[in-house]
């Protein structure tokens, strides 16, 4: 959804940005940690550098860490993928699969969607609020 109004003093942000979104698309991934003060911009910044990478042709992925997930594992992870994630909600697949072989295992599955996804085209994955995101 576009922005209602331009970012005020932003510009510097959008372009350092927009230049880590050309080396992603060049085959360089980057990560990108926003930080700041609470109320100074940061989700709308991550949605205009979201907007700004869909337009130069990336895949992009969108979630948000909240507190009111309840700390259900996996939280921002189905949130970003959606239904092709729907394998982490699933139980331990045995009675004996110990609960912490069955998230390494759900760890592997989401590392393999993540890298189908990649070798799609260029990924823009936006977590917002990550601190508040559980755990796994």
């Amino acid at each position: 959804m576009p922005l209602a109004e331009p970012l005020s003093e932003r510009d510097h942000a959008l372009r350092l940005l927009a230049a880590q979104g050309e080396r992603a698309r060049a085959g360089a991934g980057r990560l990108v940690l926003l930080r700041g003060a609470t109320g100074t911009g940061r989700t709308a910044l991550l949605g205009a550098a979201a907007e700004q990478a869909a337009g130069q042709g990336m895949r992009v992925l969108r979630g948000r860490g909240t507190p009111e997930d309840g700390g259900a594992d996996w939280g921002v992870a189905r949130q970003l993928f959606g239904a092709d994630a729907d394998f982490l909600r699933e139980p331990p697949a045995s009675a004996g699969t110990s609960p912490a072989e069955h998230r390494r295992t759900q760890g592997v599955l989401l590392w393999r969607l993540l890298e189908t996804y990649a070798r799609r085209g260029p990924l823009f994955v936006a977590v917002d609020d990550a601190h508040a995101a559980d755990p796994a």
